[in-house]
């Protein structure tokens, strides 16, 4: 039996200064985390309905886990971890949020970073942030947070995140791990002995059997 192979040649033509920056220079990490506001957009739905639910994701293709700016903090359907117009961080999250999609994020973990005196209520941690102190990458993530004088950095690869936190001064710096379950049955713990943190977000399905559990969690 003789096997046929059809292979079809693409070529695109770059100048010098794209062969130096990469053709990730051209990826736009933001696209459709904004409302739209074309007409035919506006006509056919409001509310979620106007937006693209992708995230600013950092990671591989087709990676176990990507990394995101979280502003919004729930796994709820139809709400993606991020939306440009939001002007609260709370941290970086490790998602599983299936970017264009209008599903529930699963099995995500956040990890905010604050400083000074420790404050675990959401609405009291959380940072006002402009996006001009954000830079948005396929490859990176960074944010500098004015009210804890951090700067948070992300990057990613097939099966993990590496956070890099710079603190502008000496001060007493608290990461703060949330497992998002709107169960409230995640849970996370310290091993001093070891240098290691733990912890597990269980997966709840939400388009059949509303409140079952999957069968499956999210690791940390």
């Amino acid at each position: 039996m003789r096997v046929y192979f059809l292979i079809i040649g693409c070529f695109i033509s770059l100048n010098a200064d794209s062969q130096t920056k990469g053709l990730t220079h051209y990826v736009q990490t933001m696209a459709g985390t904004a409302a739209a506001t074309a007409p035919s957009a506006i006509k056919h739905g409001e509310g979620f309905a106007l937006y693209g639910n992708t995230i600013p994701a950092v990671t591989t293709p087709f990676a176990m886990t990507q990394w995101t700016p979280q502003t919004q903090a729930s796994e709820k359907k139809c709400v993606p971890p991020y939306y440009y117009k939001d002007e609260l961080f709370s941290g970086i999250r490790g998602s599983h949020w299936i970017s264009g999609s209008c599903m529930q994020d699963y099995g995500s973990v956040t990890i905010m970073p604050i400083s000074g005196k420790l404050n675990t209520a959401p609405s009291s941690y959380q940072a006002k942030f402009s996006h001009k102190d954000e830079l948005s990458t396929p490859y990176e993530y960074s944010i500098h947070l004015k009210k804890y004088g951090i700067t948070t950095s992300v990057t990613s690869t097939d099966r993990c995140g590496i956070i890099e936190f710079k603190a502008e001064k000496a001060d007493s710096v608290y990461l703060l791990i949330t497992p998002n379950s709107e169960e409230g049955e995640g849970s996370v713990a310290s091993d001093e002995k070891n240098g290691e943190i733990v912890g597990y977000n269980p997966v709840h399905r939400i388009y059949q059997g509303w409140g079952k559990r999957a069968g499956f969690n999210g690791f940390l």
